[in-house]
């Protein structure tokens, strides 16, 4: 991956699959965070959001989720392909589960959604360490127990160019768990995948860093509020 300072040409890799950020914006509500943050991101990378706080981390993630619209001074360019022809699959900071259904349950509703997961259900759950707990509510489960279910989709998820946007994907996690978690990010970017992710803790697998504190904006009247 490539960075260039705020002042400089973004030049767009070759490949039609390479998401180019230009001049981007990361806003909370009507209160501008970070500005003018350039970067490309393209198959086979794990790109790491890094900054305190506050900064906008969550924010940027859901702008590429489509779910917080961006700004008309910010150019996203998907490649040679509309947004919406990007197959992404996102994982929020909040678990995304129905606890008053089992495990089995979410997940099934989970594969209803998206096209490309049809792998095992079962393999799946033995995959974080929940084989046994198919018929568990979800409610019944511990901390660390429901961010494993929210984090099988990435192993039902059976597209190998699919963008995985993730925010926060270790919290919880045990030290066995996180090392599964970081093999599999690694098996999807060798099969053509691409991530991009937010973590607090430090990560040991390959990665590109985009530090946004560097494009922050200082607010001197107001406290950069809690990531949410």
């Amino acid at each position: 991956m490539t960075f260039f300072e705020s002042d400089r040409e973004v030049r767009t890799p070759m490949g039609s699959q390479t998401l180019v950020a230009k001049n981007l914006t990361i806003a909370r509500g009507d209160k501008e965070l970070c500005s003018q943050v350039n970067f490309t991101f393209s198959s086979g990378q794990i790109l790491h959001i890094q900054g305190p706080n506050g900064i906008g981390k969550t924010t940027l993630i859901m702008m590429l989720a489509g779910l917080i619209p961006v700004s008309d001074k910010t150019q996203l360019i998907w490649g040679d392909s509309p947004r919406e022809d990007w197959s992404v699959l996102y994982i929020g900071h909040m678990i995304g589960l129905n606890v008053a259904l089992s495990v089995r349950e979410n997940l099934k509703f989970v594969q209803s959604l998206n096209s490309d997961s049809c792998a095992n259900l079962d393999a799946a759950l033995n995959a974080v360490g929940l084989s046994g707990y198919e018929d568990i509510n979800v409610a019944q489960l511990s901390s660390g127990q429901k961010r494993r279910v929210s984090l099988a989709r990435l192993w039902l998820s059976e597209d190998a160019d699919r963008l995985w946007l993730l925010d926060e994907p270790f919290t919880a996690l045990d030290t066995a768990m996180a090392k599964r978690l970081s093999e599999r990010l690694i098996e999807h970017t060798k099969r053509g995948g691409r991530v991009i992710l937010t973590s607090h803790q430090p990560l040991s697998i390959p990665v590109e860093i985009l530090n946004l504190e560097r494009y922050a904006l200082q607010h001197d009247d107001v406290e950069l509020a809690s990531e949410c």
